[in-house]
């Protein structure tokens, strides 16, 4: 099951979903965050920074060591920052991958951009066969957990919750 980050409504259905199933049919439950998706579906020399739109121009992201490792190794996140913090947390050439990056391009400085190396053949969406393949890994592994001790990656808070707590960001200009 995909733990996010991501629409929390989306994490909640996946969760429920992957948790019914595990429960009812008695098995252990595999889970692996949509950041770590992204970036298992690049083999790349470079790190590998995986950006999602978090909508309010704020971006999930994670960076991660090169392609040696048989699953994505975080450097760095996974997080959830405004658009205009991102130029100070890439400091290194990556490939970036995600829909945050199409998103927000126009609002990135071009000290950042220089940093940043797309290539268009990757999805910008966590995929489905990257899950079951690394779940497939995991289960090997027996890197498993028992359906009710899931707990999705909410990285940020509800939009409710942040209106709550008087959480406001202003729209890029």
């Amino acid at each position: 099951v995909g733990q996010g980050p991501g629409s929390f409504t989306g994490i909640r259905v996946a969760a429920n979903m992957g948790k019914s199933f595990s429960y009812i049919y008695n098995k252990p439950l595999v889970t692996i965050d949509s950041l770590v998706l992204l970036a298992a579906a690049i083999a790349t020399e470079l790190p590998v920074l995986s950006i999602i739109n978090a909508y309010k121009n704020m971006v999930y992201f994670g960076i991660f060591e090169p392609a040696k490792n048989p699953e994505p190794i975080y450097q760095q996140g996974p997080t959830a920052v405004p658009v205009q913090r991102l130029a100070n947390m890439i400091t290194q050439d990556v490939v970036v991958v995600g829909d945050g990056f199409e998103t927000y391009q126009k609002y990135l400085p071009e000290s950042l951009k220089i940093h940043l190396h797309r290539n268009s053949q990757f999805s910008d969406h966590p995929q489905a066969e990257t899950l079951g393949l690394l779940a497939e890994k995991r289960v090997q592994q027996n890197k498993t957990i028992e359906w009710n001790s899931f707990v999705p990656l909410y990285i940020r808070a509800s939009e409710a919750e942040e209106n709550k707590r008087g959480i406001l960001i202003s729209p890029l200009k």
